[in-house]
């Protein structure tokens, strides 16, 4: 059985936007959400805003993931 794993820190507030995470921790997030955003498939609406920084490259252990690297927020 194949078996795939990831890790990631993440941050979730009702209160705090993405962007005022991003300021305050000094580093760009691959993947954020805002709460309330609007999408064009199903409708899930998120609760919270959310923060991410994702490693899901194989074989790359956590202490070597790139926190300071360039990230694709999405």
């Amino acid at each position: 059985m194949a078996l795939d794993q990831y890790a990631y820190f993440a941050l979730f507030s009702r209160h705090i936007p993405a962007d005022d995470m991003t300021s305050q921790l000094g580093i760009s997030p691959d993947e954020v959400t805002f709460r309330g955003s609007r999408f064009t498939g199903p409708v899930t609406v998120p609760v919270d805003h959310s923060w991410r920084v994702v490693c899901r490259e194989p074989g790359l252990r956590v202490d070597e993931y790139d926190m300071a690297g360039d990230h694709d927020a999405g």
